[in-house]
């Protein structure tokens, strides 16, 4: 499959906060096994390589969010045989992705202008050696064909070195199949609810399960693709969508309504229904914290800002 024995990698990143190679460094003394079954060319968090050579595989983390970016992903398809994303930012957008509810101006004058704690007296956003900011935020496989792809916020260490593995050895990687929930080890008793808490409203969530829905607290798991092994609700804590939505659903924060919808039980009181029994505080930091750039309604934002 690969050229030589032992195939070349190359690490890219992009719109990311590198929490992703962190998540590599997570291996331990088991970098050192991998080490001895790939060579590292390139990668700006490790090394001082100036130019991408051709490898046999390319990790790329992070989305894209200006026109430099977008050169460097197209620049790592052409040079990597396969080519990865790794992490929800690559994936789906990341939580950046929040950022295309509001238009490049709008941002632009949020960080460089009035915004709090700004201090910039030329009142205008910096414009020499920039590069342009796409016109929002676009996973990568918007702009280049992915092979495979690792999701979360970061990616587990042992899922991002299992998958790894699987390419180095020529094999199709076993990708997440399931959603957070297969993987809780809290079930949901499929009592219905009467009421429905935005996560970090509930203060009183019973740590030891059961599971939080049953609790009548906002949790993601349902909608939101396995390969965590679930740490949040089993700690008490609700899963909010960090590795993106299942591969199979075209939209996260319309499974996760559709959950939401089956459970709670509003039908016999829907007349005198008091909403603030249902509270969901924010919409969009609920339901699309790290995938509304992936969503159905990217490209309808996309539309609205070009307008404005």
């Amino acid at each position: 499959m690969f050229l030589n024995n032992k195939p070349t990698l190359a690490n890219e990143w992009l719109d990311v906060c590198s929490g992703c190679e962190i998540s590599v460094l997570g291996l331990h003394e088991r970098i050192i096994d991998l080490l001895e079954n790939v060579e590292i060319k390139y990668s700006p968090v490790l090394m001082d390589t100036k130019e991408v050579p051709e490898v046999d595989i390319g990790l790329v983390t992070g989305g894209i969010r200006n026109e430099k970016q977008a050169e460097d992903a197209r620049e790592m398809r052409d040079k990597s045989d396969i080519l990865v994303a790794v992490g929800t930012c690559a994936v789906a957008g990341g939580v950046q992705g929040l950022g295309n509810l509001s238009t490049r101006k709008a941002l632009l004058e949020e960080v460089y202008g009035d915004g709090e704690g700004t201090v910039n007296p030329h009142g205008r956003p910096p414009s020499e050696q920039v590069p342009d900011l796409t016109d929002r935020v676009y996973r990568l496989s918007e702009y280049v064909d992915v092979d495979f792809e690792v999701p979360g916020c970061p990616p587990p260490s042992n899922l991002i070195l299992d998958i790894l593995t699987d390419v180095i050895e020529g094999k199709e990687p076993n990708s997440p199949d399931s959603t957070v929930c297969d993987e809780c080890p809290f079930e949901y008793s499929g009592e219905k609810l009467n009421k429905i808490d935005r996560w970090s409203i509930n203060k009183d969530a019973d740590t030891d399960g059961p599971c939080l829905l049953d609790q009548g607290v906002l949790c993601l798991g349902g909608a939101t693709v396995a390969g965590c092994n679930a740490p949040c609700p089993e700690s008490g804590v609700p899963c909010f969508g960090c590795s993106g939505p299942h591969p199979e659903e075209a939209d996260q924060a319309a499974e996760i309504i559709r959950i939401v919808s089956d459970v709670l039980d509003l039908e016999e009181e829907y007349p005198d229904l008091d909403l603030d029994r249902i509270r969901v505080e924010d919409i969009p930091g609920s339901f699309y914290m790290f995938s509304l750039a992936s969503s159905v309604l990217a490209e309808k934002l996309e539309g609205q800002a070009n307008a404005r």
